[in-house]
């Protein structure tokens, strides 16, 4: 089901590019628990799932019932089965239960999925992440970031890919999260690509019922309208079939074609999505360990224009304009773990950026090392540098190519709240050869923006 949030009202900068903008809440409460009532045919479930209307919730034993019957249907002789060619799966190669989900977690085994797939594909290791783990890590009761006011809702309400990168950036359980990039789905290629030397890639698809079927031992998915307000549920696209027949889906499909998917609500049971039924907001989480700490003053870039019922349409605070640089600085107190810098993290605004990472003394008056970076899409993104630097009270400077990512304000809910905190002497921006505190309130109006700037989003990635 989807959860939207009340409006929030600030005044800030819309991005100009959709693809950025917009994301949906996803939460589909299902549960993975056993039946003792016999499967039903699969023209009875058909009938059933057509007479469902798109807000109903799947409840427990209509759910097990359905996962049951696709699974003893699969026993069955199958009419189509894919070749090798226009065909890849990850879990050809890749050992993986297909557990089904409990509760509004849809998007965090979505996003443990992506990490654990992109881990193995990388390093040739599992890696076990607990999406109900990702949900208290997500949704905790610190002073800053995502707060429930009722911590008994937070695993039912659902979530975003968004909040993943925000909270899991700053370093998880002895993993650091390092890149959270985001995908066009308009282009099949670029999808393909990411999935077959990357990993799984979490996606947001409609979830309507009456266009699921069961057809021979597949279950699978059209609903070709790209209506934002059905797309309420997240899975993780492992693979595609470009051969498979458009005739298995319960909504005439336009061409032969799917994407394989792992969904969380039928356990036991690959999911396949037609090629007409578009994705949106997918993103591929990569993870190591090879940090022993992350260095940062923000939550992220908050997300702060809320409409009911949708989902949240971003309007990203930012400074905007090319070549503008920002600071954060840190001292030996804020990394008792470890004093070589390894690495630096950042969110890009922009597909096809270029920008300038500066490490300074904590004055930032002397340069101690300069690297350039590129940033082929949007998302969360870290630099590895070329050499680890040795810091004690140091400062990290970008100058981007593109719109400048800054913390923003915080807002509010009945049931959630994000909230950002900021001190005098942690974020910098340079304006007119002199650098100001991100921290006064005056400085916001010198940069030209009329929202608050908090942090600045640069992170330092210690290592081990």
């Amino acid at each position: 089901m989807l959860h939207g949030f009340r409006k929030t009202v600030n005044k800030v900068r819309k991005l100009s590019v959709p693809l950025a903008l917009l994301f949906v809440l996803t939460g589909c409460e299902k549960s993975g628990s056993t039946t003792e009532n016999e499967p039903a045919t699969e023209n009875q479930m058909i009938a059933e799932t057509q007479a469902a209307t798109e807000e109903q919730t799947v409840n427990e034993t209509q759910t097990a019932t359905e996962t049951k019957t696709v699974t003893e249907t699969a026993t069955q002789e199958e009419v189509y089965v894919h070749g090798d060619d226009g065909y890849y799966c990850i879990l050809d190669n890749f050992e993986m239960e297909l557990e089904a989900q409990k509760d509004g977690t849809c998007w965090t085994y979505a996003a443990s999925c992506s990490m654990e797939t992109e881990y193995f594909k990388r390093t040739g290791k599992y890696i076990d992440i607990d999406p109900y783990r990702l949900v208290d890590l997500i949704y905790n009761d610190e002073e800053e970031g995502f707060i429930f006011r009722d911590k008994s809702k937070k695993y039912t309400f659902g979530g975003a890919q968004e909040f993943v990168t925000v909270i899991l950036s700053n370093g998880f359980d002895g993993l650091t999260l390092i890149d959270s990039t985001q995908v066009s789905g308009k282009d099949m290629e670029a999808v393909k690509e990411y999935i077959r030397n990357r990993g799984g890639l979490a996606a947001c698809v409609p979830d309507g019922r009456s266009y699921r079927r069961n057809f021979h031992g597949y279950l699978t998915i059209n609903q070709p309208t790209a209506n934002d307000s059905f797309y309420d549920h997240d899975v993780t696209i492992i693979g595609w079939d470009d051969h498979f027949p458009k005739e298995y889906f319960e909504e005439k499909a336009m061409q032969d074609g799917a994407w394989i998917a792992y969904n969380s609500m039928f356990a036991g049971c690959l999911y396949y999505i037609s090629y007409d039924t578009e994705l949106k907001q997918i993103y591929g989480h990569t993870v190591t360990d090879k940090y022993a700490e992350v260095l940062s003053h923000d939550v992220g870039i908050t997300p702060v224009t809320i409409p009911d019922d949708v989902g949240l349409i971003i309007q990203s605070p930012s400074v905007f304009g090319s070549g503008v640089r920002v600071a954060n600085v840190y001292h030996t107190k804020d990394h008792p773990a470890s004093t070589k810098l390894g690495a630096v993290g950042t969110i890009s605004l922009a597909v096809d950026q270029d920008v300038k990472i500066e490490i300074y003394d904590a004055e930032l008056k002397k340069v101690l090392y300069t690297q350039d970076a590129h940033f082929d899409s949007f998302g969360y993104h870290t630099v590895e540098l070329a050499e680890p630097l040795e810091v004690t009270d140091f400062a990290i400077a970008v100058t981007y190519g593109y719109d400048v990512p800054v913390e923003g304000t915080g807002w509010g809910d009945n049931d959630l709240t994000f909230k950002v905190h900021s001190e005098p002497g942690q974020s910098f921006i340079y304006l007119d050869g002199a650098w100001h505190d991100m921290n006064d309130p005056k400085t916001a109006g010198l940069a030209g923006v009329d929202h608050e700037l908090n942090n600045a989003v640069i992170k330092a990635l210690m290592l081990k």
